[in-house]
């Protein structure tokens, strides 16, 4: 049993090598993305109605139909009139 698996690793040693070098390559690309996408400080997006939620109701400037409206939980949501 172990003579057949030395036999095989010696024939397909070039193709073993080629599939872990893949590999290691896949995984430690996986990983630099994945450290850099952790260090990268992001700020949440935060939508809150004030004075220019109220300008852009009004303005006649605005070219589709624009509406806000607010749910009960507080949050607030735009309908771009779509």
């Amino acid at each position: 049993m172990l003579s057949k698996f030395k036999q095989f690793v010696k024939i397909h040693q070039e193709e073993i090598i080629l599939v872990i070098g893949v590999i290691l390559i896949s995984l430690l690309s996986f990983a630099a993305g994945y450290i850099t996408a952790k260090l990268q400080e992001k700020t949440p997006i935060r939508f809150e109605e004030g004075e220019e939620a109220s300008f852009l109701k009004s303005s006649s400037a605005v070219k589709f139909p624009m509406y806000f409206s607010k749910s009960l939980t507080g949050n607030m949501s735009i309908n771009l009139g779509g």
